[in-house]
Protein backbone atom coordinates (compact mmCIF):
# COMPACT_ATOMS: atom_id res chain seq x y z
CA UNK A 1 0.00 0.00 0.00
CA UNK A 2 1.40 3.39 -1.00
CA UNK A 3 1.64 6.09 1.62
CA UNK A 4 1.54 9.81 1.11
CA UNK A 5 3.24 12.39 3.23
CA UNK A 6 2.71 16.09 3.73
CA UNK A 7 5.64 18.06 2.32
CA UNK A 8 6.58 21.72 2.24
CA UNK A 9 8.94 23.24 -0.32
CA UNK A 10 10.25 26.79 -0.64
CA UNK A 11 11.38 27.50 -4.19
CA UNK A 12 10.95 29.92 -7.08
CA UNK A 13 7.73 29.60 -9.05
CA UNK A 14 9.02 29.91 -12.62
CA UNK A 15 5.88 29.03 -14.56
CA UNK A 16 2.28 27.87 -14.41
CA UNK A 17 -0.49 26.78 -16.72
CA UNK A 18 -3.99 25.31 -16.67
CA UNK A 19 -4.11 21.57 -17.34
CA UNK A 20 -6.93 19.83 -19.24
CA UNK A 21 -8.13 18.21 -16.01
CA UNK A 22 -8.56 21.66 -14.38
CA UNK A 23 -5.43 21.50 -12.21
CA UNK A 24 -3.07 24.47 -12.17
CA UNK A 25 0.37 23.07 -13.03
CA UNK A 26 3.18 24.88 -11.17
CA UNK A 27 6.88 24.65 -11.99
CA UNK A 28 9.06 25.14 -8.92
CA UNK A 29 12.83 25.62 -9.19
CA UNK A 30 15.67 25.74 -6.68
CA UNK A 31 19.38 25.65 -7.52
CA UNK A 32 18.65 24.51 -11.07
CA UNK A 33 16.43 21.60 -9.99
CA UNK A 34 12.73 21.59 -10.83
CA UNK A 35 9.61 20.01 -9.38
CA UNK A 36 5.93 20.10 -10.26
CA UNK A 37 3.11 21.03 -7.92
CA UNK A 38 -0.59 20.86 -8.84
CA UNK A 39 -3.42 23.00 -7.46
CA UNK A 40 -6.69 21.09 -7.92
CA UNK A 41 -9.99 22.80 -8.80
CA UNK A 42 -11.33 22.38 -5.24
CA UNK A 43 -8.14 23.48 -3.43
CA UNK A 44 -8.65 26.09 -0.71
CA UNK A 45 -5.68 28.08 -2.06
CA UNK A 46 -6.82 28.21 -5.70
CA UNK A 47 -8.65 31.54 -5.45
CA UNK A 48 -5.74 33.23 -3.66
CA UNK A 49 -3.33 31.90 -6.31
CA UNK A 50 -5.50 33.30 -9.11
CA UNK A 51 -5.76 36.63 -7.27
CA UNK A 52 -1.98 36.85 -6.95
CA UNK A 53 -0.96 35.56 -10.41
CA UNK A 54 -4.03 35.92 -12.62
CA UNK A 55 -6.28 33.32 -14.17
CA UNK A 56 -4.14 30.71 -15.94
CA UNK A 57 -4.72 29.49 -19.46
CA UNK A 58 -3.41 26.40 -21.24
CA UNK A 59 -0.28 28.27 -22.32
CA UNK A 60 2.71 28.49 -19.99
CA UNK A 61 2.80 31.73 -18.00
CA UNK A 62 6.27 32.83 -16.88
CA UNK A 63 6.80 33.81 -13.24
CA UNK A 64 9.68 34.55 -10.90
CA UNK A 65 8.38 34.55 -7.34
CA UNK A 66 9.64 32.73 -4.26
CA UNK A 67 6.80 30.65 -2.81
CA UNK A 68 6.32 28.10 -0.07
CA UNK A 69 4.09 25.24 -1.20
CA UNK A 70 2.51 22.71 1.17
CA UNK A 71 0.68 19.57 0.04
CA UNK A 72 0.87 15.83 -0.38
CA UNK A 73 3.98 14.21 -1.77
CA UNK A 74 3.07 12.25 -4.90
CA UNK A 75 5.06 9.92 -7.18
CA UNK A 76 4.03 10.36 -10.80
CA UNK A 77 5.19 8.42 -13.86
CA UNK A 78 7.33 9.98 -16.60
CA UNK A 79 5.12 11.58 -19.26
CA UNK A 80 7.16 14.55 -20.51
CA UNK A 81 5.69 17.14 -18.19
CA UNK A 82 7.57 20.44 -18.24
CA UNK A 83 9.34 20.96 -14.92
CA UNK A 84 9.19 17.33 -13.75
CA UNK A 85 11.75 16.24 -11.19
CA UNK A 86 14.11 13.47 -12.37
CA UNK A 87 12.48 11.08 -9.85
CA UNK A 88 8.96 12.28 -10.83
CA UNK A 89 8.21 13.49 -7.27
CA UNK A 90 5.42 16.11 -7.19
CA UNK A 91 3.29 17.97 -4.69
CA UNK A 92 -0.25 17.00 -5.59
CA UNK A 93 -2.61 18.27 -4.34
CA UNK A 94 -1.38 21.61 -3.01
CA UNK A 95 -3.06 22.63 0.26
CA UNK A 96 -1.40 26.02 0.71
CA UNK A 97 0.84 28.40 -1.21
CA UNK A 98 2.44 31.46 0.39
Amino acid sequence: MATQDTVQVTATLTGYRLERDGDIHLILEDSGCTMIAEITPNSPCRDSFIQAFGKPSNRLHQASKIVTVTGLGFWDFPHRQRGAAPNQREIHPVFDIQ
